[in-house]
């Protein structure tokens, strides 16, 4: 990953000794180092997950030594509710998108992770999201029935996409005439 900045610590300093920006292929270095422990720390990056920000390594007299950071991607989970006009729980060409809806994307333990609202075209994001497995929960809508089941499992990769759809259908009402004498 290109573009990180890496600083080098004398270890258990506060203030880095040196500074250098990584190249596009990840790749940096510090030169003429003494002998000694250092601690070589990664700033953090918009829209990645590190692995670690910080690695102590020990450069031994006339050697070398090596700091390896990872970082994944975070990825997004979207999708879309929508008056399923049909009922067959299937996205058809011309049905809307239902706005306000409140979807709530919960852990792999079940735990509350962010919320939204369905934007007026029915649409949901949830972005920087780090890879994992996660639930996606539907507020029930006062007037609608689900067609759809209202949760949904999706698994995010590093730096992949998941998505999900919720159809609802108006509620109709039975009414019974008279009757007869």
């Amino acid at each position: 990953l290109g573009g990180v900045v890496i600083e080098l610590f004398a270890a258990g300093d506060v203030l880095p000794r040196r500074s250098t920006t990584s190249l596009f292929d990840g790749s940096y270095q510090f030169g003429n180092l003494s002998a000694g422990v250092y601690d070589v720390r990664q700033m953090p990056v918009d829209g990645y997950l590190a692995d670690r920000l910080t690695v102590r390594v020990t450069v031994p007299v006339e050697g070398a030594a090596v700091a390896w950071f990872a970082n994944r991607s975070h990825g997004v989970i979207s999708g879309l509710v929508y008056q399923d006009s049909d009922g067959d729980g299937i996205h058809d060409q011309g049905e809307a998108g239902i706005g306000g809806v409140n979807i709530a994307l919960r852990d792999q333990a079940g735990l509350p992770f962010r919320d939204t609202l369905t934007t007026t075209s029915g649409a949901f994001v949830f972005a920087a999201v780090p890879a994992g497995s996660y639930r996606l929960v539907g507020t029930p809508v006062a007037g609608l029935s689900p067609t759809t089941p209202v949760e949904a499992t999706v698994a995010l990769s590093p730096g992949g996409s998941a998505m999900a759809r919720f159809g609802l259908t108006l509620e109709v009402e039975h009414m019974q005439g008279p009757a007869d004498g």
